[in-house]
């Protein structure tokens, strides 16, 4: 069974109060999992030319899957959590829309997952970011483990945190 979550947050990247409202939800309707997807399409196959055919897997079921809206309407992004084993979780799919980028929309997502994971008793996050955003998840406390790879012709890297 999924557990809900839902975290309000009204801060701007550098903790000033700001006029966005962000809130990150569990999916739990096919309709939400037809945002999630169409998020994905905007991002990765359209924006940066993924195949389709590799955007969506054979994962879909088994993820929990987020949505992150902004004040709990327009949905600006998407990711999904997968547990590997008891102890680790494995951030996927993260994507917030262009106009969104910048905002602290992504972080507010990771954040949500996070917590989200360490309810699941996970003690480790891992992932597979794109090259170009990096520096987004240094950021927020994750580490690169290993040589770089190229996965739908985008550079990659295995990063990790403890949570």
């Amino acid at each position: 069974m999924k557990h809900g979550i839902f975290i309000k947050l009204s801060y701007s990247q550098d903790n000033e109060v700001c006029n966005l409202s962000y809130s990150v939800q569990v999916v739990s309707t096919q309709k939400q999992l037809e945002q999630a997807f169409s998020i994905r399409t905007a991002v990765f196959v359209a924006e940066q030319q993924v195949p389709h055919e590799l955007e969506i897997d054979e994962w879909e079921q088994e993820a929990t899957h987020f949505l992150l809206y902004q004040d709990s309407q327009k949905v600006l992004g998407t990711s999904r959590l997968r547990m590997l084993d008891e102890k680790t979780a494995k951030a996927e799919r993260v994507a917030v829309l262009a106009d969104a980028r910048g905002l602290g929309a992504g972080k507010r997502l990771m954040h949500a997952m996070e917590k989200y994971a360490r309810e699941l008793g996970a003690t480790q996050m891992v992932l597979n970011g794109q090259a170009r955003v990096e520096k987004f998840y240094e950021q927020l406390g994750y580490r690169i483990v290993g040589e770089p790879f190229m996965d739908a012709n985008i550079k990659h890297y295995h990063m990790e945190k403890r949570l």
